[in-house]
């Protein structure tokens, strides 16, 4: 993973990925890593690199579906 910063040229390691798959539930690619606390905030731009191409990502530190726990199932 690396943090986009517009204008620096030069790749700078922030942490890595552990997985990925697609959500179908979110209808978006989804990935769990490991970041450094430094860069570590909801809502962060980043690079990661899938299969050799880069794709950008954003940090999000709570659930992609249902947020709110609303469809829950008792």
């Amino acid at each position: 993973m690396q943090r986009r910063r517009t204008g620096i040229p030069r790749q700078v390691y922030v942490g890595y990925v552990t997985s990925g798959a697609y959500g179908y539930a979110t209808h978006e690619s989804l990935a769990l890593g490991y970041l450094k606390s430094h860069v570590a905030q909801t809502g962060a731009g980043f690079e990661v690199e899938i299969n050799g191409k880069r794709r950008t990502a954003s940090a999000s530190d709570g659930p992609r579906y249902d947020p709110q726990g609303l469809r829950m199932r008792m």
